[in-house]
C-alpha cells in the first residue's frame, strides 16, 4: 500500500477538494463518515434526490463506483478520521 507523508496527503485532498463544489465537498465527507442520504438531506434541508446527484457528480468526477470507494480515498487522504478498533 502506498503511504503518503503529510505535505503530500494535504497536496493530494486539496486537489481532489478542488474538483468538487462546495456543496459536493460536504456530501462528500458525510458520506465517507457513513451518513446515509436520507439523513445528509434533512442535515442540509436538502431533498433526496438532490443528495443523490450530488453524490452521483462527486462519483464522477473523482473517477468512482460506490460509496465505499468515497470512504477509501477520504481516509488515505485524511480528510475523514480513520476510526479506532
Amino acid at each position: 500500500m502506498l503511504t503518503m507523508t503529510k505535505p503530500a496527503k494535504q497536496s493530494a485532498a486539496l486537489y481532489v477538494l478542488g474538483k468538487l463544489s462546495d456543496r459536493e465537498t460536504e456530501v462528500f465527507k458525510r458520506i465517507a463518515q457513513g451518513e446515509t442520504v436520507a439523513h445528509i438531506g434533512k442535515v442540509l434541508g436538502l431533498t433526496h434526490s438532490s443528495v443523490s446527484t450530488y453524490r452521483r457528480r462527486v462519483l464522477v468526477k473523482l473517477r468512482q463506483h460506490s460509496n465505499a470507494d468515497l470512504t477509501m480515498i477520504a481516509q488515505r487522504l485524511g480528510i475523514v478520521e480513520v476510526p479506532e478498533f
